[in-house]
This record gives structure tokens, sequence and C-alpha cells, in this order.
């Protein structure tokens, strides 16, 4: 007995230190963002930038659901087939129903299976080959916004923050080409314990919040600013 109630007290405990975390974060502000703004009457035509089919059900559903209900046009690159346990055809297949489902036309869809860029915790990519190949897309499908993983990638894997650095790479060539309607999109992680449906979370953290949480500090990057994800289901 004594057991499960000092397992209660831990719980209790990790509960109010996330939720804390959470409401100091400086990413926390208020509900009225410069990019996406509901109502604005601009639509975007945005990337999003993943390393792996599942990236983008797992860590952007509920922004892409936003942008689609704001009548934002959603572009995905995908770097790679997933295919570090040899499924990646299967992988493949997954995002193009995932994507069919989140109502982004398959005709926007495009993943990559280049030889220097396969999944993998030990396979690092170049940094200046993944800006070129994103550079690419950004003039094919005349993109005006970014939407990628922050600098841990989210998960911590370390295809995700190469992906990130990729397009830190590239910097360059957004500032001359897209001007000032680049503008880049980092999701921001929540605590590791918290991302996939985590019970503390969800219950005290609602999607639309979070979807209100962008930042406007400048911290280099375009103008700097956070999308974040929820890790609960939106209804």
């Amino acid at each position: 007995m004594a057991w499960f109630l000092a397992a209660i007290a831990v719980s209790i405990s990790f509960w109010v230190i996330s939720l804390s975390r959470i409401l100091s974060s400086s990413s926390c502000v208020p509900s009225n963002p410069p990019f996406f703004r509901t109502g604005s009457g601009k639509k975007r035509n945005a990337l999003l930038v993943i390393a792996h089919p599942d990236d983008e059900s797992m860590f952007f559903a509920p922004t892409i659901l936003f942008l689609n209900s704001e009548g934002h046009n959603i572009h995905i690159l995908c770097i790679s087939t997933g295919n570090a346990e040899g499924v990646g055809n299967n992988r493949k297949e997954e995002i193009y129903r995932a994507c069919a489902i989140l109502k982004i036309p398959l005709q926007q869809v495009k993943v990559l299976d280049h030889p220097c860029l396969q999944d993998g915790f030990k396979n690092t990519w170049d940094h200046e080959l993944l800006a070129r190949l994103i550079e690419d897309e950004i003039k094919v499908w005349d993109i005006d916004s970014l939407i990628t993983f922050d600098d841990f990638g989210v998960s911590g894997h370390p295809n995700h923050r190469d992906v990130h650095h990729g397009i830190r790479s590239a910097e360059a060539f957004f500032a001359n080409i897209l001007a000032l309607w680049m503008c880049g999109y980092r999701l921001f992680h929540l605590h590791i314990i918290g991302r996939h449906k985590s019970i503390v979370y969800s219950t005290i953290v609602h999607p639309k919040v979070i979807l209100q949480w962008l930042s406007t500090k400048a911290n280099g990057f375009g103008l700097g600013s956070y999308l974040c994800s929820s890790p609960v289901t939106p209804t």
C-alpha cells in the first residue's frame, strides 16, 4: 500500500512540475500570432518538411488540421521512406493514406528515397544536400511558409535534427528568394514524457490552446516563430 501511495505522490508531483513548465514557457504567447492568423484573409502556400512517413501524423496532425481549417495550401516533403527496418514501401503507402485522411492532395505529397538520406539512427544526413533538395521544392511549389522540426527534432531522432539543420543551412536562399514572405515555423517540442499522448499532458493541454502558442521572439530564423503541436487528438 505504501508503494502505491508513493507512486501517486510522484505522479502528482510530476503533473505539477509539468504544468508549471508549460505555463512558464517563453513560447506561451497571446493567441494573435503574426502568421497563419485566424481570419486574416492571407492564404499561405506552406511546405511541411519531415524525415519519415508517420511524422506528419505523430507530430504535425493538429497543425495540418488547423491550416486546412483556415484554407491554407499544404505541401509535404518527406525526406526518406523510413526504410530502417526494411518496410519503406509500406510506410510510403501509409503516408499517402494518412494525407488523404488529412485532406492533403496526393500530388502535393513527395517522398524522397535518396541513397545518402536513408532512415536510421546511425545515418547522418548531409545538411547542404538537404538544403538543395528543399530549395528545389520551394521553387517548384512556390512556397511562402515553411514548417519543420525544432533543433531537438521533437523526439531527438538524429534524422529529425538533420532536417532542421538542413533548413538552417538554406537560410540565405530563403532570404534572397522569398524575402519577407518566408517565415520559418519550428515544431516546439513538449517534454519527452508528454509527446505521445501522455495522460499527464492530455489532462492539462487542449489542442486549441497549443495551436495558439506562437512565439514572436526573434532568434535569427525568419521571424523566429514556433508552431506548437498537441500531444492529444483534436475533436
